[in-house]
């Protein structure tokens, strides 16, 4: 079967800004480290789908990372921690490769990385506790936890972007992303 890839609207919308002009308010030197890095996290998660045998129907990459959607047979649960453990390998690994020679691109890649293995819905550390706990525990036990575990990782990251900001005065996307997270916990 072939992958229909398809361009996110965020990565449509940032593209047109840019036309626009907006390249004089966004740091380029940030923004595509920053896509990069992105870009080659779901990648890894691809590949490895791709290994695993899993049928992809359609990638849609945006620039907070991509949905796929799967099609054919269920993945086993030792294949979803590998999917979801391959983004942040990918930066971890690229993190390592490029740290003398591409700083800004080698930072973004660990931040991507250690950020996606905290056990936050939505997140790739999520899904790897959630597959583990569920081969070793069941599913009903593995979604109690990992909820509450969410729920809790969710409030830690807040407070540390509270501590950060009013310590520092520094962190304010830290505090902005997990505001969001937050918020999200009750939608």
């Amino acid at each position: 079967m072939k992958t229909k890839i398809k361009i996110g609207r965020g990565v449509t919308v940032f593209i047109i800004f840019i036309l626009l002009g907006g390249y004089r308010i966004v740091d380029m030197s940030v923004a595509i480290p920053w896509l990069l890095a992105v870009f080659l996290h779901e990648m890894g998660h691809f590949l490895v789908a791709k290994i695993c045998g899993a049928g992809i129907k359609c990638l849609t990459l945006d620039v907070t990372g991509a949905k796929m959607t799967l099609c054919g047979r269920l993945l086993s649960y030792r294949e979803e921690i590998l999917i979801a453990a391959a983004g942040p390998l990918v930066n971890i690994i690229t993190f390592a490769v490029t740290l003398t020679s591409f700083e800004e691109f080698s930072a973004f890649s660990l931040m991507l990385g250690i950020l996606n293995l905290l056990p936050i819905s939505g997140f790739d550390g999520y899904r790897i506790l959630y597959s583990f706990m569920s081969l070793r525990s069941g599913e009903e036990k593995a979604n109690r936890i990992t909820k509450a575990l969410s729920f809790f990782a969710v409030i830690f990251l807040w407070l540390f972007s509270v501590y950060l900001l009013l310590r520092f005065g520094a962190g304010f996307s830290v505090f902005i992303f997990s505001c969001s997270l937050f918020l999200s916990l009750f939608v």
